[in-house]
């Protein structure tokens, strides 16, 4: 019979395997066998012999088989052993919900044909640099196998933390007022390293804690996107900010004089037609040749504010209140804009009996 043999293993460090599959004779049957393996180490007497090799490079291989009838044939074959494959997982941290690539450093001699990821048990890929996408935060161990043509392999672990949404949060000096209005942002995030502001399409910024000037009135919502060191973000929007044309328009209405315990009631309403709030309005009060002033604190945009004078004045006795009494509105500048209608700030009466 025409000896044959089969050879699986070829990989530095691993055992090559060495298979008789000479055809079996029950008339002649095999009785000896002698392998040389090509590196000097010797001869093996076995029929199914393993061997290791310490070095990479071809080799040739002799196999001699004696059968019962005393003859002896042999075949010869080369082989080429190659160096293991080496492996270790680069990817260390990725993000919930974001696209973490999995990378590796790999170094063969020989093209790997196989690839086989494992994250925990929650997921397998035979990709070379797979995408996973992870929906919670957590501490995963991971493993890559790689198989090259000729079967050698290598296996490398580690472990693979999933960072969760970065908490970004800010607050903003202003949400409504007249343009240009100047507004500052305080930014309160957690654990971000780098920021992206954008103020509603207005302009954006990557300061931590910037001031943006919005010139045109709309409304603008701010978000801020902040990002940490390993590439995870979170993102915030603010409450809407208001920017109005600038107007500061205040206007006296329904001036009352009433006597009451023999002192005159003064009262009247104030309407803030602008579209700013005021700040310390003054009311200048001028009855009987005498002049009295008020300040109030804030009025808001749109207010419609009933206004009673606090300062007590004395009625003289068979006389009326006064001939007139007339009252104006002292109205400071409001985010650096004056007072647009005049007219309506002074509003007065006569006759204004007791």
């Amino acid at each position: 019979e025409k000896p044959a043999m089969n050879i699986s293993g070829l990989c530095l460090g691993s055992a090559t395997e060495f298979t008789n599959t000479t055809p079996f004779s029950n008339t002649n049957p095999q009785i000896a066998w002698e392998w040389s393996f090509g590196d000097n180490t010797g001869i093996s007497s076995r029929k199914n012999p393993v061997h290791i090799y310490d070095s990479i490079g071809n080799y040739t291989i002799s196999m001699s088989v004696t059968f019962a009838n005393h003859c002896t044939t042999s075949i010869d074959t080369t082989i080429s052993i190659f160096l293991q494959p080496e492996a270790s997982i680069i990817t260390a941290n990725g993000c919930v919900g974001g696209h973490t690539e999995m990378l590796a450093n790999i170094s063969s001699d020989d093209h790997i044909y196989n690839y086989r990821w494992s994250i925990g048990d929650i997921y397998e890929s035979n990709e070379a640099q797979p995408i996973f996408i992870a929906d919670s935060a957590g501490f995963f161990p991971v493993s890559l196998e790689i198989t090259t043509d000729h079967l050698c392999k290598a296996v490398a672990t580690g472990y693979l933390n999933i960072h969760g949404h970065l908490n970004v949060s800010f607050t903003q000096s202003r949400d409504w007022g007249g343009s240009p209005l100047y507004v500052e942002f305080e930014n309160t995030s957690e654990d971000a390293t780098s920021y992206h502001w954008n103020f509603g399409g207005a302009g954006e910024s990557n300061q931590t804690n910037p001031y943006f000037i919005f010139t045109e009135p709309g409304t603008y919502e701010v978000s801020l996107t902040g990002t940490n060191e390993f590439g995870c973000t979170g993102r915030y929007t603010s409450p809407a900010i208001t920017v109005v044309e600038p107007i500061v328009d205040i206007m006296l209405m329904d001036l009352k004089a009433n006597e009451e315990n023999g002192f005159a009631k003064i009262s009247l309403i104030i309407v803030n037609l602008g579209t700013l709030p005021v700040e310390d309005l003054v009311l200048e009060l001028k009855i009987n040749n005498q002049i009295y002033r008020e300040t109030i604190g804030h009025i808001a945009q749109g207010a419609v504010v009933p206004h009673t004078f606090g300062t007590m004045i004395p009625i003289p006795n068979s006389a009326s209140i006064a001939n007139t009494i007339c009252v104006e509105a002292l109205v400071p500048d409001s985010e650096g804009h004056s007072e647009t209608n005049l007219a309506n700030n002074t509003l007065c009466i006569t006759d204004a009996e007791n």
